[in-house]
């Protein structure tokens, strides 16, 4: 009768873990990626060179849907994008970037982007 109980106590103890492990994957699952939302450009670096004073003139915005999909626009003009995996493909080229708190950054053309959360 001991051995029965102290079977079915490890059996609970065992379930009960497992839950517990399977819904804090589920809530991480859950989490929405955190660049979904509207980014506006607000600096610009050269080869490590603050050139921000000339990124008034880029009215630079993306765009990223919780469906993958996205837009780039600038000014009058814009064009979709797709994105997955700390990268955006514009039909053209894969472009990566990086995130750090409300700032996202990429490189194109030896130019750094920085994009905050808008």
């Amino acid at each position: 009768m001991k051995k029965l109980l102290a079977l079915s106590l490890a059996l609970v103890l065992l379930l009960t873990l497992c839950a517990c492990g399977t819904q804090e994957e589920k809530a991480e699952k859950d989490l929405p990626d955190p660049v979904i939302g509207s980014w506006q450009l607000t600096g610009l670096e050269l080869e490590g060179v603050d050139v921000s004073a000339y990124s008034v003139q880029f009215d630079i915005r993306l765009v990223f849907r919780p469906d993958g999909t996205g837009t780039v626009s600038s000014g009058e003009d814009s064009f979709s994008v797709t994105w997955q995996n700390g990268a955006f493909y514009d039909g053209r080229e894969t472009i990566s970037y990086t995130m750090e708190g409300d700032t996202l950054s990429f490189v194109s053309e030896g130019l750094t982007f920085l994009f905050t959360r808008s």
